[in-house]
């Protein structure tokens, strides 16, 4: 699990894939959710930026001082046909200073 510390940014990145084959392919739209250790919604759909075929990161939020330490759990979505999925949710840690 990464570690971030106030005045980071995390690094966020999501390989969409065709279900079936397991081919990097891109999606008409990628956003993530992101939710602190207590649970509530800090980016609420935010948009991913496309890197490279099938790859999208979001690298927007700057943890602040007034960000709750502890694990946060960010999760993709895609706006696109059943063909394609996501691998997983991801966590990071926001460590105190």
């Amino acid at each position: 699990m990464q570690k971030y510390f106030i005045g980071a940014t995390p690094y966020l990145e999501v390989l969409v894939k065709i279900r079936e084959t397991g081919v990097l392919v891109d999606a008409s739209s990628v956003a993530c959710t992101v939710e602190d250790s207590t649970g509530a919604v800090i980016v609420d759909s935010a948009a991913m930026t496309k890197t490279a075929t099938g790859t999208y990161k979001y690298v927007s939020l700057t943890l602040t001082s007034a960000h709750i330490p502890g694990v946060w759990r960010w999760r993709p979505e895609v706006t696109d046909t059943a063909i394609i999925t996501i691998a997983y949710e991801g966590e990071f840690e926001v460590m105190p200073r």
